[in-house]
């Protein structure tokens, strides 16, 4: 799957409410589940025990998490930056590697691997 298949996944219109697409990847790369969650203007719960299980279940190797922030700016916050951490936290255990967390806002993207916060 690439970037744009992932963020037409997202609503297409323009809102100030948070999204993020969690994309379960397999051994061989493949996209094997995708996970949509809606939030609310400046925030999206990420259910780790969602993630975690559903990564096990369908014998994931490779997470990758889109983010969208409705404000235009793509910049993590803080919360984003722990939220991202906690998440590499309980996978690394189970041998499974978040690949990438991007945030997308508008055009302008930020990618935490390209950054160095993974």
């Amino acid at each position: 799957m690439r970037s744009h298949e992932a963020l037409q996944m997202m609503a297409p219109e323009a809102t100030d409410n948070e999204q993020a697409l969690v994309i379960f990847i397999d051994e061989a790369c493949s996209p094997v589940h995708v996970l949509p969650l809606r939030g609310r203007p400046g925030h999206v719960a990420l259910p780790m025990r969602t993630i975690v299980q559903e990564a096990l279940v369908r014998q994931c190797r490779f997470l990758l998490l889109y983010h969208s922030h409705g404000a235009g700016d793509p910049s993590p916050s803080p919360d984003d930056i722990l939220t991202t951490r906690l998440l590499c936290r309980l996978l690394k255990p189970l041998h499974i590697r978040l690949a990438d967390h991007v945030i997308y806002a508008g055009k302008r993207r930020f990618s935490f691997r390209q950054s160095g916060l993974l």
